[in-house]
């Protein structure tokens, strides 16, 4: 093999060796050589393993970079429904909830529709916790935002209060209607025995939209309908 023939040979096969090109065809002269064709063969069988390894490595790397996208979105996704939930019962939280007052506040003044809302709370449920402990009236509380989210519209908002407190959110709805919710929800926790406690009930607070100026008007006058309520004995329903 004269010098030439050897540097081209060389050549060729470092281009499939070192810079990949197995598509690039055979010289010539080396076509019928049987040694030539069996090197040949070996090292392209021996390269197209590297670049298909190289190509899954590609696309996996694809595949993750699109996964990972979908992870932190997920993430960012579960972050912002727990920065506005209540830890133990999955309602809204305080914060939440007062935001979707003025909202729907903003919208009544608006659109002159009924707004009503609805504060309650389980009667005695101090005294649960003092009898069976925090957790048995945790229980209860849960239990009871289980209802709630069962009887209420999908157009309505509920979140928890204060600590033994529901304050429910009811657009499109005048005190009339609000009153029959409540007494829808009554009733059911009425009938219901809850986990290890038993029987418990529950009083409600009802107060409409009356252009009020501050949502902090509105919620007072439920409280003060759930006081009465209270006062008169406890699992009724008041109004103001």
């Amino acid at each position: 093999m004269s010098d030439k023939d050897a540097k081209e040979l060389i050549d060729y096969f470092k281009a499939l060796v070192v810079d990949g090109k197995l598509d690039q065809a055979p010289p010539e002269k080396f076509i019928q050589n049987p040694d030539f064709l069996e090197l040949d063969k070996t090292i392209k069988s021996l390269r197209n393993p590297d670049r298909k390894l190289k190509e899954g490595r590609e696309r996996l790397e694809s595949l993750f970079q699109i996964r990972d996208t979908s992870e932190i979105r997920r993430l960012k996704e579960e972050i912002s429904r727990i920065s506005i939930t209540d830890k133990l019962t999955q309602l809204y939280n305080r914060q939440k909830i007062d935001e979707i007052l003025e909202i729907e506040m903003d919208r009544s003044e608006r659109t002159k529709r009924p707004f009503a809302v609805m504060l309650f709370n389980i009667d005695l449920l101090k005294m649960v916790n003092e009898t069976y402990g925090n957790q048995s009236g945790d229980a209860v509380l849960v239990e009871c935002a289980n209802m709630i989210k069962e009887t209420i519209r999908s157009t309505d908002s509920v979140g928890r209060w204060n600590g033994e407190e529901f304050l429910i959110l009811l657009p499109e709805t005048d005190k009339n209607g609000a009153r029959l919710l409540a007494e829808k929800l009554r009733a059911r926790i009425d009938d219901y025995s809850f986990t290890k406690v038993g029987k418990m009930t529950a009083s409600f607070g009802i107060s409409a939209y009356k252009k009020d100026l501050l949502p902090a008007s509105i919620v007072a006058r439920a409280d003060s309908a759930l006081r009465q309520a209270k006062e008169k004995g406890r699992n009724q329903i008041e109004i103001c």
